[in-house]
């Protein structure tokens, strides 16, 4: 059991490294990708400064709170006969950086098709 929990500490470790490097990324891909104006939940038009603004505000903050919502539920899998305390770091940080893999396909579409 502790080799299994040891194996996970240092999947996490490189996890974070994958998850900074691709934070890294998207907010470079939101400086390049071209972006138009779109209208905000009040009504008003927001720039394209605006618009990459809320994008690299999503990237840094946003992920990371939805990304452990979706670990506290996808934890409740049975994994290696771990307690859910264990798991639910791991899979927080699978789910962080699968949305973050997401944001970086979109960049890349967007890239390709604007």
């Amino acid at each position: 059991m502790s080799t299994v929990i040891t194996s996970l500490k240092q999947k996490n470790y490189r996890l974070l490294i994958y998850i900074g490097l691709m934070i890294g990324i998207n907010i470079i891909m939101s400086g390049i990708v071209k972006t138009g104006q779109a209208v905000g939940l009040d009504g008003h038009l927001a720039t394209d400064n605006e618009v990459k603004r809320s994008t690299i505000f999503t990237v840094l903050f946003g992920f990371t709170p939805f990304g452990f919502i979706l670990g506290s539920l996808v934890s409740m899998i049975p994994y290696k006969q771990l307690p859910y305390s264990k798991k639910y770091v791991y899979f927080s940080l699978i789910s962080i950086l699968i949305l973050h893999i997401i944001m970086f396909i979109l960049g890349i579409r967007n890239l390709i098709l604007f």
